[in-house]
């Protein structure tokens, strides 16, 4: 059996929604993705995808909402992979040093975003980003003294 890619069929339900210019329908479909084997793949990775744009959506529909009112919503994302323990376990040996953020400067973006001025809302930053472009200061995770990437290498 030859690989297939995306295989994307046309499923029988159809959004229908009305207004006072007419109905549409717009059939909904399905995309699914397999391997020689035939087994599906790519699900899990879709609906973290989704995830994360829901996300990011919540993010600024909740700071619209709610902007002038003293509570900021943000996100903070990263750039790079971030190096858990769970995630060292699981990726660690397939994700070179380049492509590594780390926890401290993750940690410190957030932190930044929790005393952020109030029109500071409803957006999603990247973590290296934001302490670049804001001149922060990373600190090491016991908040003794400021991070360096050298100091975590060891």
């Amino acid at each position: 059996m030859p690989a297939r890619h995306c295989l994307t069929r046309p499923v029988d339900n159809f959004s229908r929604n009305s207004s006072a210019t007419g109905t549409y329908v717009q059939p909904t479909i399905k995309a699914m993705t397999v391997n020689p084997t035939g087994m599906s793949l790519g699900a899990t990775t879709t609906m973290y995808g989704a995830s994360k744009a829901a996300l990011n959506r919540l993010t600024n529909g909740l700071g619209h909402e709610l902007w002038g009112r003293g509570i900021r919503v943000n996100t903070v994302e990263p750039r790079a992979a971030v190096m858990s323990e769970g995630a060292e376990v699981l990726a660690g040996h397939v994700i070179k040093e380049d492509m590594i953020e780390s926890m401290e400067e993750m940690v410190e973006a957030a932190v930044y975003l929790c005393d952020c001025d109030a029109d500071t809302t409803g957006q999603v930053f990247v973590s290296l980003s934001l302490i670049a472009d804001r001149g922060v200061t990373v600190m090491a995770l016991d908040g003794k003294g400021p991070w360096s990437s050298s100091s975590s290498a060891g």
